[in-house]
């Protein structure tokens, strides 16, 4: 009795028997849905982006020459080749994320009496939307301080 294997890869449907010298490759696979495909790449990616080993990185390469980590994977090569460290590029800021958070942050301690809550806000919000409130509140809980408190 003959073993007879098939399973299916990325580009196609891999077929062979047990102890054959040669594998058949059918480029025929079923269409992978994009959404699996691009949690598949994510997964290789999270996998091998901190690999010390060269080949690794070569393997996520290959399996997504135009994956959306290649640049990555490229400069975790150089560095892993040569020591050279990948250059820091400007962040760009996503303006909504910023002012969402502006709002979380300022919904979290609108109503504290604590002038280092207010603080924290002004410090991590330097221009932000409630930064006079929260002047004007730090200067009023510094005057009820020096008045006695109430």
């Amino acid at each position: 009795m003959r073993t007879l294997w098939l399973f299916l890869t990325l580009t196609g449907v891999a077929a062979g028997a047990a102890g054959a010298q040669s594998v058949q490759i059918f480029p025929s696979a079923p269409q992978i849905d994009p959404s699996a495909e691009a949690a598949f790449e994510q997964e290789f990616w999270n996998t091998v982006k901190a690999s010390d080993n060269v080949s690794d990185l070569e393997a996520y390469l290959r399996q997504f020459p135009d994956g959306q980590f290649r640049d990555d994977a490229d400069a975790r090569i150089r560095y892993l080749l040569t020591g050279e460290a990948p250059e820091a590029g400007p962040v760009e800021a996503d303006e909504a994320a910023i002012d969402a958070f502006d709002e979380e942050f300022w919904a979290a301690i609108q109503d504290t009496k604590n002038a280092t809550d207010l603080q924290a806000y002004l410090l991590q919000f330097p221009d932000g939307k409630y930064r006079a409130e929260a002047e004007a509140r730090i200067q009023l809980i510094e005057e009820g301080l020096q008045n006695g408190g109430s």
